[in-house]
C-alpha cells in the first residue's frame, strides 16, 4: 500500500489565494509542516491515472494527521473517485493518528475517555 500523510494546510502548486494561507485545504503533508506542493486530491488521481495507465492494484493508507482532514478527504473520494473505486476495487485504510496522548500534536487532538 501507498502511504499518504494527510494534514490542512496551503498548497505552494494551487491559486495565489491558497498560496498566501487564506484558505486551508487537504495537502499530502506529516506535522510540524502546513505547505505542500501537493495536495489531496492532486494526490489521489495522481493514483488513480496510475492505475489505469499501469494497469496494476494501487492500494492506498491515508494517515490523517488532523481530524478536520478527515471529512474532505472522504468527501473527494466519494464525489470525485467513486467511479474509480468501484472499477479498480482498491483497499484504503483509514488511519487517523489523532488521539491525544504521550505524542498529541495539539488542539485539534481527540480525547479518548474511558468509563464514567
Amino acid at each position: 500500500a501507498i502511504e499518504a500523510d494527510i494534514m490542512m494546510g496551503c498548497c505552494d502548486d494551487d491559486d495565489e489565494q491558497n498560496a498566501i494561507g487564506d484558505d486551508e485545504m487537504a495537502i499530502m503533508s506529516h506535522p510540524p509542516f502546513s505547505h505542500s506542493d501537493l495536495s489531496a486530491e492532486q494526490f489521489l488521481v495522481s493514483i488513480f491515472q496510475d492505475t489505469t495507465q499501469q494497469g496494476m492494484e494501487r492500494h492506498i493508507k491515508l494517515d490523517f494527521k488532523e481530524m478536520k482532514a478527515v471529512e474532505p478527504v472522504l468527501t473527494l473520494l466519494a464525489t470525485h473517485h467513486t467511479k474509480d473505486i468501484l472499477e479498480f476495487r482498491p483497499t484504503i485504510y483509514l488511519n487517523a493518528d489523532i488521539l491525544e496522548g504521550p505524542g498529541v500534536r495539539g488542539p485539534d487532538a481527540v480525547t479518548v475517555r474511558t468509563g464514567e
